[in-house]
């Protein structure tokens, strides 16, 4: 199963009248039902992310950077996104790459890819989360500012077949080309609870990467994913 960021959502059928009881405020059965709804919660929460999370991640070092020194984000757009997956968005979230609360972070490549240590000026994420929980899809888009972007995109490709992002997944199917000035690699990783399919690359001044993540069986189209990732990327 794919990775489950989708934290922000609330069920419209989830409110429901409290039922009148005899025990008083703060006591019998209704908290108890509560709190083991709370336990429930939580523990799938956290089940969802480490069966997702390798055994061995390392313990990453901090970056000390703690914003892009560009102040114009680049993110790829909610309409972006619903091509790619073919349904609207249940989540979308956009932050600075330099958030360290975020599960993808400036962070996680300066410890994956040491030559991008201190050389990451900028970068930006887009999280989207497809309404359409059948497939539980879920798309990472990524763009970092670095000196030497042909050569250090080369090295990002890499550092995405590691455990921290593809689970232990075998490679199905890869190709590259050029599309918009994009120059990319896409690939697909599967194992027996998901699917994966990545688009990494160059353009301008910048390393690009899309990370979509669904359940098995369920691709989103090749091309809807490198023509949006191409083209949120300026």
């Amino acid at each position: 199963m794919a990775q489950n960021t989708n934290s922000n959502y609330t069920d419209p059928n989830s409110t429901y009248a409290q039922p009148q009881s005899n025990y008083p405020s703060g006591g019998g059965p209704a908290i108890v039902v509560i709190i083991l709804i709370v336990i429930v919660i939580a523990l799938a929460g956290y089940w969802y992310f480490s069966s997702h999370s390798s055994s061995s991640a390392p313990n990453f070092t901090t970056v000390t950077q703690t914003k892009s020194l560009n102040g114009t984000g680049i993110f790829m757009s909610q309409s972006q996104a619903q091509q790619v997956f073919g349904a609207s968005l249940d989540r979308y979230t956009t932050t600075d790459l330099f958030t360290n609360s975020f599960i993808i972070n400036a962070t996680v490549f300066e410890n994956l890819v040491p030559q991008l240590q201190n050389n990451i000026t900028s970068g930006w994420v887009t999280l989207s989360n497809s309404s359409d929980y059948a497939t539980d899809a879920s798309l990472y888009y990524v763009v970092m500012a670095v000196p030497n972007a042909p050569h250090d995109s080369v090295l990002v490709g890499a550092a995405t077949i590691s455990p921290w992002f593809m689970y232990g997944m075998q490679l199905a199917n890869t190709n590259s080309g050029s599309l918009d000035g994009l120059n990319y690699t896409y690939a697909q990783y599967t194992n027996s609870t998901a699917w994966a399919q990545a688009v990494y690359g160059w353009k301008g001044n910048y390393v690009v990467l899309s990370l979509e993540y669904s359940n098995p069986d369920y691709l989103v189209n090749e091309a809807a994913l490198v023509n949006a990732t191409a083209s949120a990327t300026p």
